[in-house]
């Protein structure tokens, strides 16, 4: 009787300890698998978001930093004729709308010039709105125009929400006002389906009341309905974005199902107080998915929405499958050593039933069986371990289990078997490769536990899995994540090269100026600017035209970078015909050389330029040298060396200017 309870007792224990080591995988399985999704679609958001800043980034150096336009634009914000500012609005209107409308088919969704003081100037996309006040609604605007620096980021409007690029605008070194470049998410969307295609994920984009409802206008409130999840959070009607000018929907209908399961679990309003990305799993009509949230912030880097992505994921079914069917055998496992322990003890006809039965139970289940002696030799197999290893169950047995498997372990992990037979317990490993009869290996997951004959240890009970299917959904995933990392950087570096002269562009400019700067200043080095601008380029442009004009910005960057001897030069395109270069550690003597040289080697090249002076393409050039004082800022060598390029031109141009007299 002693011996019943206790076989009992035991049984309970083990049943418990196995299902809980069973569930706690299943846990770990589940979260990994769902942050790795997460962590990809953040990279993915980022990949799609950055593309668009890039785009609205080269629109703006390449289109909207040009001397006509910046010109025209300072007319119209420095008079003070409103019929005047009129007629000038509707020339800037004429000039850009046809590059408007071009890139509204690249998916840029506005174009939006402001006055210095945050006041509309140009709507593109409603030029007969103009002069109102976004004070109080676009904070973007007024940060671009109050810190003099681009701003880029989400905000919601009066009517449209999206991605924002907003640059401050400059002629002749005096502030004008500013430009915004706009994509709506329903772009973001688009970019986001291609990039994630093969994945079938489903998107929506949520919008945080709070932060958006008292800037809309009064009479599109009605064209927004509040989430199940919260009414804290509101989505736009499609009919809306048909008024906005975009077709498409910001929700899917799947991910609105989804959302309305997500609404009655306490776990998505707990994480949604919090305002901070997340992902959970969710099963819908027979289906797993995990519905990711992915927090945005605005330009003031407050919280502003979600953007939900809603992802199949048949591994979550494939997992419970396997956890399932891991749970049932262990209980069948330890209730078949249980039906064996009592057999025992009813006597050897019981015992030779018990094993009948074992045989016939083990045979049904999904996953391989085994067991072992203490040399481990293998005495029983059932039919699913010999199907896994491609030979009969007759041929397997007395084999040693070393040969099957354990070859070639990928880890210093050791061998499960020496494990169990060194300390009591039980061992789980998923790094053992096995061989099959065919000659080919595959992984397998494996657990190993105990059979005792009373108190002594008479050998192991083993139960694998092929892991195969897994491992290599976990290498296709890790596959995906590389290639948008190598995206990433690709991004990045075409960033910082001008398009048209592949030298480095403005932005490079001002980062490797404010390095350069820093260090001189620690060093107590000098550091030299020349600031280039080619004589009488807008003539030029206008009578060879804008191909021949490219040309010869291409030609005169090569002249720069041949001129440059040192890796530690850095040329670059400092934005329409005008160029810089920055010499570290070179004295104003040294600089001069270098200024000589590409006006020598320029004019024996005698590129023809028949409405100038000479007869001959001439560059002016300002060089300024400094040694930085710590309590002064890199903008007072662009502003000297800008000074002096300015006396260069002052002084018939084609020459060089080095000091600021007369």
């Amino acid at each position: 009787m002693k011996d019943r309870v206790a076989t009992f007792g035991l049984f309970t224990l083990l049943l418990l300890l196995c299902l809980g080591l069973i569930y706690s995988r299943h846990q770990s399985l589940l979260n990994n698998q769902m942050q790795q999704r997460l962590r990809g679609q953040q990279a993915v958001i980022s990949c799609a978001s950055g593309t668009y800043q890039l785009l609205a980034q080269t629109l703006f150096e390449e289109a909207i930093q040009q001397e006509e336009i910046l010109s025209l634009i300072h007319d119209m914000v420095t008079t003070e004729e409103a019929e005047r500012r009129n007629l000038l609005r509707g020339w800037l209107f004429r000039k850009l709308d046809p590059l408007y409308q071009r890139v509204r088919q690249q998916r840029i969704r506005q174009l939006h010039f402001h006055y210095p003081d945050g006041r509309s100037l140009l709507r593109f996309h409603a030029p007969q709105l103009a002069d109102d006040s976004l004070d109080g609604v676009r904070p973007s605007v007024l940060l671009a125009n109050r810190q003099l620096r681009a701003v880029h980021g989400y905000e919601s409007g009066r009517i449209f929400h999206g991605f924002r690029h907003v640059y401050p605008l400059f002629y002749a070194d005096q502030h004008i006002g500013s430009v915004e470049l706009s994509t709506s998410f329903l772009q973001i969307q688009q970019e986001m389906h291609q990039l994630t295609e093969n994945q079938q994920t489903r998107l929506a984009f949520v919008l945080y009341k709070p932060e958006m409802w008292d800037k809309l206008f009064p009479s599109l409130q009605p064209y927004y309905q509040t989430t199940p999840l919260s009414p804290d959070y509101v989505v736009e009607f499609e009919q809306l974005s048909s008024i906005a000018c975009d077709k498409g929907s910001l929700t899917d209908p799947l991910v609105w199902r989804l959302l309305k399961r997500l609404g009655d679990q306490a776990s998505a309003h707990t994480h949604l107080r919090q305002q901070q990305s997340f992902i959970l799993p969710l099963w819908h009509q027979g289906q797993p998915f995990s519905v990711a949230f992915h927090a945005i912030q605005n330009t003031l880097g407050k919280h502003a929405g979600y953007i939900v992505a809603a992802t199949p994921e048949p591994f979550f079914r494939q997992l419970r499958i396997d956890s399932i069917t891991t749970a049932s055998l262990a209980s069948l496992l330890l209730l078949m050593a249980l039906l064996l322990r009592l057999r025992f003890l009813a006597g050897r006809r019981q015992q030779q039933r018990s094993s009948q039965l074992l045989q016939m139970v083990s045979d049904s289940i999904a996953c391989g069986l085994f067991t072992a002696d203490p040399e481990c030799r293998i005495t029983y197999v059932n039919e699913t371990a010999a199907q896994l290893l491609g030979q009969e169950p007759a041929q397997l047995i007395g084999r040693i289990a070393h040969e099957i498997f354990h070859l070639d372990n990928e880890t210093d992990e050791p061998c499960c078997f020496d494990t169990l037979l060194q300390k009591k317990g039980i061992a789980r490993s998923d790094t053992i490769i096995a061989l099959h009869s065919q000659g080919h290996r595959f992984p397998v997951e494996m657990i190993c536990s105990p059979l005792h004959d009373g108190n002594k240890q008479i050998g192991t009970s083993n139960i694998f899995l092929d892991i195969s299917t897994r491992r290599r959904q976990e290498q296709q995933l890790l596959a995906t994540q590389q290639q948008l990392e190598q995206a990433n950087r690709e991004l990045q570096l075409l960033a910082r090269r001008d398009g048209l002269t592949g030298i480095a562009n403005r932005r490079s400019f001002d980062e490797a100026l404010d390095s350069l700067w820093r260090q001189a200043a620690r060093n107590r080095q000098p550091l030299s600017l020349l600031m280039i601008d080619i004589d009488h380029f807008k003539v030029y442009n206008d009578r060879f035209g804008h191909p021949q004009g490219d040309r010869c910005l291409q030609e005169i960057a090569r002249l720069l970078q041949q001129c440059c001897l040192r890796p530690a030069d850095l040329v670059c395109r400092y934005g329409g015909e005008e160029f810089a270069i920055l010499l570290p550690e070179t004295r104003e003597n040294d600089a001069l050389q270098v200024a000589r040289r590409i006006q020598q080697q320029l004019r024996q090249r005698a590129l023809p330029h028949p409405t100038s002076p000479s007869g001959y393409l001439s560059l002016s050039i300002g060089l300024c040298c400094l040694v930085p004082e710590p309590q002064h800022c890199y903008q007072e060598l662009i502003d000297c060396a800008d000074h002096r390029l300015y006396q260069a031109k002052a002084a018939g141009r084609d020459c060089i200017c080095a000091s600021d007299g007369p």
